[in-house]
């Protein structure tokens, strides 16, 4: 993340890892066979909207679910409001759907004040997730490593935790 105002939810990647786990959980047969009448009833109502053009247009009958989802443009129901809460809900969808092996973070200091990332910290810690977050200074903490380069890369000891 190298502009936190600028995260989403819903980014393609996110959404598509939604979709993937939906279908995935709704797979059955009783499920399918709903699907597979309301698709038809649909491929019916379609094909009589587009009646009136005078070339082919070809319908999939039975669309699966993951095209049902992205016809219906499904999306998480959020607002954002860039306080640190909604950083770590983010996060929790990231880990929930794609799960990484590490989350970068860029300046994260400049968005949130000592006691957001503070709180950030505290929930990390109970979190199994690994993040990374890069600053240009020294930030406080009370539950992370910190590790200090100069601008030589020349590696500095960084504060107990």
């Amino acid at each position: 993340i190298n502009h936190i105002p600028s995260f989403d939810i819903n980014e393609r990647k996110l959404n598509t890892a939604l979709i993937n786990r939906i279908s995935k959980n709704a797979d059955t047969v009783e499920l399918n066979e709903e699907f597979n009448a309301n698709s038809l009833q649909m491929y019916k109502t379609l094909k009589a909207i587009t009646a009136e053009y005078d070339f082919d247009l070809e319908f999939n009958e039975t669309p699966d679910l993951k095209t049902i989802l992205k016809a219906f443009d499904i999306k998480i129901d959020y607002e954002r409001t860039f306080k640190i809460k909604d950083l770590l809900n983010w996060l929790e969808v990231i880990y929930e759907l794609i799960n990484p092996k590490l989350v970068i973070i860029v300046a994260l200091s400049t968005y949130y004040n000592t006691e957001e990332i503070l709180k950030f910290q505290s929930e990390l810690k109970q979190k199994n997730w690994r993040i990374l977050t890069l600053e240009n200074k020294p930030i406080e903490n009370r539950s992370v490593k910190q590790h200090i380069y100069d601008k030589d890369n020349c590696y500095i000891t960084g504060p107990d935790v």
